[in-house]
């Protein structure tokens, strides 16, 4: 049977907190045999592959290099988004907990065919960060995102095309220590900047 959300976390030197997060939508779920996690693991962060040697078997794993860091979030997300099955893609981090009893029949309520159709969800809960949308939508873009902040990409995009909706579904990050160090000044002026004008100007 199709999983009802792929739920995709790019983690990195946190196992403990990736396992919590992992158990915090399973443990939320009413079908939890229909919610598909797929983890994106460094090679060279031991502590994870440590996990991942010893994880569920139901929990896919893709194993890549650090490549770029921070700036290759995006690169991370797109290459297990593209192995996902899911009919709604739930971009999540290994820091995000799930508060939300049954958020998995929610979004199985939520629209007759997610596979066809272009929406993209944003939490009804304040301070709760949220980035979902369908299938449909996944596959009218062709990736999940095309910068290290791919909700903001994302729904920055679904907001210019009337397709942003709220659910009531309440998730919440922690807001760990980073594991990479970023200007983020710097971040938002390459946002700006004429060469990603075209995939990042919704200003």
């Amino acid at each position: 049977m199709t999983p009802i959300c792929s739920v995709l976390i790019a983690s990195r030197n946190r196992p403990e907190s990736l396992k919590a997060a992992i158990d915090s939508f399973l443990d939320t779920a009413e079908e939890p045999g229909r919610v598909e996690i797929i983890v994106r693991v460094h090679d060279d962060d031991p502590g994870t592959l440590d996990w991942a040697r010893s994880r569920p078997s139901r929990i896919r794993v893709v194993i890549g290099d650090t490549d770029r860091g921070y700036e290759s979030a995006s690169d991370f997300i797109n290459c297990i988004a593209a192995v996902s099955k899911g009919d709604w893609l739930w971009g999540a981090s290994d820091d995000g907990r799930v508060h939300t009893q049954g958020w998995d029949r929610i979004l199985e309520d939520r629209l007759p065919d997610p596979r066809t159709a272009c929406q993209l969800l944003k939490s009804s809960f304040p301070m709760s960060q949220l980035c979902i949308f369908t299938r449909g939508f996944y596959w009218a873009l062709g990736h999940f995102g095309l910068t290290e902040h791919g909700d903001t990409y994302a729904g920055s995009l679904a907001r210019v095309a009337g397709i942003e909706e709220t659910v009531d579904i309440d998730y919440r990050h922690l807001d760990l220590p980073s594991v990479c160090q970023r200007d983020r000044k710097n971040t938002w002026a390459q946002f700006r900047s004429e060469e990603v004008a075209r995939c990042f100007n919704v200003d």
